[in-house]
């Protein structure tokens, strides 16, 4: 189940890439022709508006990734380590949910970041960056 989880999560994430790079691909082809459109006498660039969209698209992908799936995978890491507790005593050497948990933090700028924070930064950090474009979009206008 752990494996299926953790495909699921990376499926997911090479959709959020996917659909962010084909808005962003149109948002140039927008900014290429300078194509605006008009909504009660504001004039705004497309591009602004798909890169609205891929901010909310991008946000919809982390909560489903990180408030869905991957707490799904939480649950079954936790119950495959339940498992292994129960048989540890006949097999000795189970111990591999334990292991992969162990192995799965990561040392970044000196903390000890774990899979849920490694998630949150993978999206945060995009998000950022869409929010940057989006602002001078705007300016860009």
């Amino acid at each position: 189940m752990q494996q299926h989880f953790n495909d699921i999560e990376m499926k997911t994430r090479n959709a959020a890439v996917t659909v962010m790079a084909a808005l962003l691909g149109a948002t140039g082809f927008a900014l290429k022709e300078h194509l605006v459109v008009s909504i009660w006498r504001i004039h705004l660039p497309i591009a602004t508006l798909l890169i609205m969209t891929t901010l909310l698209s991008w946000c919809a992908f982390y909560v489903m990734d990180r408030h869905w799936y991957h707490r799904l995978l939480i649950g079954a890491v936790k119950h495959g380590e339940k498992i292994e507790n129960s048989v540890k005593g006949n097999i000795t050497q189970i111990d591999l949910t334990k292991s992969i948990s162990a192995a799965s933090p990561a040392k970044i700028f000196g903390f000890e970041v774990h899979s849920s924070r490694k998630l949150d930064l993978f999206y945060g950090i995009v998000a950022f960056c869409i929010v940057f474009l989006l602002i001078m979009s705007l300016y860009t206008a």
